[in-house]
């Protein structure tokens, strides 16, 4: 009893450390709970075909693989295409065609992913046997030569030369030869050679060998055609007077070298009928005419035909030309058997 006469009561004291204890742990318990948990997830990965010794994939397989997969959140937020690997071993041991299945037993995962589905789980791959052959090298060219020129033949030395390649049976079966580097011909108008060419593998295949040849390339002038109109012919060595040719023109196609041949001028072709040992007659003569190209202005350039016609047709008449006696203004060209023309 107290002076005032009255009692005091004590409050009861909240205990808070117990109960926050109790939550912490089971908001904890929740996040664990809730990171184990599974969830699925996509990714693209390579695939990787192993095949037995000797054999060889011909054709196309898919170069990847879609992986759907499930595993805790937590560790899915880690997860990259790289962490992951499809590794197929191929059995066939035939060449041929054979249907090739992936299963989730031939993905390499990482520890606590679930494999669900492996896309495609199924192609269709082509194998062959592994064969090498001895081929002989062909030698090729890249480019234009310059204009009015063309290659005309590709040689190697030593001509026997040969690559070892190894590559596809089926493949190798249709080859005849094994192409060199392309040397390149632009702009070039002269032979040439080039050393160390290179050998190409085919496509599937391998150079096991290749020796180092020479090639020489062969570069010459195309030839051609050029037409030149009314070209006069003219006269040779004839004693007696004659009439004018019929036909005293004629067209004239000429064939050679198109860089010589593009320059060439009609003043440069020479068209004549010899006259010598004609007498004269009532009726006409019918002569070959003669064709020559000036060889100094178009080396390798000749006369391939006259139009419209290779003969023309003269009358001798009995009476002698002036000049014969050496006393004619035309003495000393008939001396030396000079060509006669006619306007």
């Amino acid at each position: 009893m107290s002076r005032s006469g009255t009692t005091r009561r004590r409050l009861p004291t909240l205990e808070l450390g117990p109960a926050f204890l109790s939550l912490l742990i089971a908001v904890l318990a929740w996040a664990l709970v809730k990171g184990q948990e599974r969830v699925p997830a996509g990714f693209e990965v390579p695939l990787e075909l192993v095949l037995p010794p000797g054999m060889v994939l011909v054709g196309e397989v898919p170069e990847t693989v879609g992986l759907r997969v499930r595993a805790p959140r937590r560790k899915l937020r880690t997860l990259t295409d790289a962490d992951f690997r499809v590794v197929l071993r191929s059995l066939t041991t035939r060449p041929g065609t054979r249907r090739e299945v992936i299963t989730p037993q031939d993905v390499d995962a990482p520890f606590g992913v679930a494999i669900d589905s492996v896309t495609p789980a199924r192609f269709l791959a082509a194998y062959d046997v592994v064969s090498t052959r001895r081929l002989p090298l062909t030698p090729s060219h890249v480019g234009e030569p310059a204009d009015g020129h063309a290659v005309q033949a590709l040689r190697i030395e030593p001509p026997s030369a040969v690559a070892v390649v190894q590559g596809p049976r089926g493949l190798l079966d249709e080859l005849e030869s094994i192409a060199l580097e392309p040397v390149s011909v632009a702009g070039r108008s002269e032979s040439f050679q080039l050393g160390g060419a290179i050998a190409r593998a085919p496509a599937g295949c391998e150079l096991l060998e290749s020796p180092a040849v020479l090639v020489n390339i062969d570069i010459g002038a195309l030839t051609g055609q050029q037409s030149f109109a009314a070209v006069q012919v003219g006269k040779r060595h004839g004693r007696w007077e004659s009439s004018p040719l019929n036909p005293p023109r004629l067209d004239v196609i000429v064939e050679g070298p198109l860089p010589v041949l593009r320059q060439l001028s009609s003043s440069s072709i020479e068209l004549a009928v010899d006259l010598a040992g004609l007498e004269p007659r009532s009726d006409d003569y019918l002569l070959d005419v003669s064709a020559r190209v000036d060889q100094e202005l178009c080396p390798g350039c000749q006369v391939v035909r006259l139009r419209p016609q290779r003969k023309v047709h003269v009358r001798v008449r009995p009476k002698e030309r002036p000049d014969i006696d050496g006393n004619g203004p035309g003495a000393s060209a008939e001396a030396t058997p000079a060509l006669t023309s006619e306007g």
